[in-house]
Order: C-alpha cells, then structure tokens, then sequence
C-alpha cells in the first residue's frame, strides 16, 4: 500500500481554498457606476469590470428604483423600472444583450399602457395599447424594416377600423452550396379582437385550394422552404378569421408566387 503524503495533500487543499476564495471575491466586488443626474447602478462585477448578476438602480436620493440582471457583462434577463410609490413602471426581458420577447409599460397606478415586442434588439411584430379601464383600444403590428404593416382600432362593441394587409407574405430565392431554394417569409399577426390562424395552401390551375396545413410559430414571423409545384399549381397564404356574428371562420387568401 503507498503511503500518503500529509503535507503534500494540505498543501494542495490550502492552494484550492486560496483559489476558491480569489473567484469568490472578484465576484462579489461590488462596482457602482454614476449618471450625469447623480443616479446610478450598483452591482457585483466579473473580471474587474463587467457586471454579473443583479444590478440595482437608484436615484440621486440612494432609492431603489429598478435593476437589470447581466451576465458576463450583457444584459440578460428581466430588467424592471418602478415609480417612487414602488410599482412598476417598465418590464422587458433580455437575451445576450437585447431586447428579447415583450415589453410591458404602465401607468403610476399600475394599469398597462401598452405592451410590444422585440426580436434580437429589434422592435417587431405586436404593438398594443389599452385604454383608462385597461382595456384594449388599438393593435398594431409592425415589420423588420420599421414599417407598419397592419393595425386596428375599436370605435365600439362592434365596429372596428382596420388598416394595412392582413397577410404579408413574400417568396425569395436564396443558394445553399450552389442549389437553388425558394423560400417563403411570412408575419404572423394576432389581433387581439378574434381567433385566427394561418395555412399554407395549393391551389390547382383554376384557383381551387385542393390542400392546406396550419402553420404553427412561437414567434411573430415564418419561414419555410417551399417544394417546386407541377406547372398551373400555385401556392397561397389562408387566414382563417373568427366572426363572432356567424360563428365561423371568414377566409382571407393571399396567392403567392
């Protein structure tokens, strides 16, 4: 049996606690950083300058007023914003940096003003607002190249006006190790005032739709590559809209080429 070195295993036990204890302390070095207002944020750092973990923000009084969560230096995680009365004012999520899912504003009691969406920093897709009673009052969708696509707003209980198109899909052609791929882009809307869905569909050389399959996304936008159809077919975008007058769906059909 060999004989164990005493020593040798406490030094090696004493170097790892060492070790141990320097990450622990470059850690929680605490860092605060100031505004030209006199605010400023305070949190514990990484590697000497970049915030890890839960930032806290304050006023010029030292009052708390929101944090940020960060990893490594970026962004990441929900970050919130209150009023002095402590409720929030501001909510968003943040991935690697960037604005990442929805974004939630309120008034200084608590009602939701409006809510919208970023994807990967950009503001895309669903804009809504809602009224003094927290009630929804207008919808807007919004493009990636900052362009409003769609919106509606509700004059009454029943009358709504609408704007913009309803389907906005584009069909491209890209090249993937010299192969030709043509690929279908399309917004995914959801109005808040009725159900609806999105297919894609055939349709034969008289315009008859002979099939279809609900496109299914987590996300305000689709992509999909489209196989070649037999000379006359043609393919189409349906959505299918929920009037609540004639319990059941109206179509909307948008071919494409």
């Amino acid at each position: 049996m060999k004989k164990i070195n005493i020593n040798l295993l406490a030094f090696f036990a004493s170097l790892i606690l060492m070790s141990s204890s320097c990450v622990d302390s470059e850690k929680n070095e605490v860092l605060l950083i100031f505004n030209k207002d006199s605010s400023y944020q305070k949190g514990s750092i990484f590697n000497d300058s970049l915030y890890h973990g839960v930032v806290n923000l304050y006023d010029k009084k030292n009052k708390n007023i929101g944090y940020t969560n960060f990893k490594y230096g970026l962004k990441n995680g929900p970050s919130v914003l209150y009023f002095d009365s402590g409720i929030i004012s501001d909510s968003v999520n943040y991935i690697n940096g960037l604005k990442n899912g929805y974004e939630f504003k309120y008034d200084s009691s608590g009602k939701l003003l409006f809510n919208c969406y970023y994807h990967q920093g950009l503001k895309l897709g669903h804009v809504i607002k809602y009224d003094v009673n927290g009630k929804i009052s207008e919808y807007h969708f919004n493009g990636f190249e900052k362009r409003l696509l769609y919106s509606i707003t509700q004059l009454s209980d029943s009358v709504f006006e609408e704007r913009g198109e309803e389907i906005n899909a584009i069909v491209y052609r890209t090249y993937e190790q010299n192969i030709e791929k043509v690929m279908l882009f399309l917004y995914i809307l959801n109005p808040p005032y009725y159900k609806n869905h999105y297919e894609i569909a055939i349709f034969d050389t008289n315009k008859k739709m002979i099939s279809s399959k609900k496109i299914i996304s987590d996300h305000c936008f689709y992509e999909q590559e489209l196989a070649l159809l037999p000379r006359g077919n043609t393919y189409g975008i349906v959505m299918h809209k929920f009037n609540s007058y004639k319990l059941k769906d109206d179509l909307v059909i948008k071919l494409i080429q």
